[in-house]
């Protein structure tokens, strides 16, 4: 069982071995299957400076740093710093059952 599987393996590497040592030759083999007609005429960027009214880059809400911020311009501090109307002790009421 060993033998007739080493020998199959050998089998397929050989088989491989012949595909690729043709592969400079892919290029060439690309060329017949390419078809279509280019445009005439100079081939210019739509927008070289990017689209007008979009930012480059990463969005600054993706950045890591800007939920940190988020939060803390969220809420204002007048909030934050009073004391609720509750009180401190206020418990809330349990639910019926």
């Amino acid at each position: 069982m060993r033998a007739r599987a080493r020998v199959i393996l050998l089998a397929a590497a050989a088989v491989a071995a012949l595909p690729l040592a043709g592969c400079d030759q892919i290029d060439n083999l690309t060329a017949v299957f390419d078809t279509k007609k280019k445009l005439p005429g100079d081939r210019k960027p739509v927008f070289p400076e990017g689209v007008p009214g979009i930012q480059q880059g990463v969005p600054p809400e993706y950045l890591p740093g800007a939920r940190a911020t988020e939060e803390t311009t969220a809420a204002p501090p007048s909030e934050a710093a009073a004391p609720s109307a509750a009180g401190p002790e206020a418990k809330p009421e349990p639910k019926p059952r």
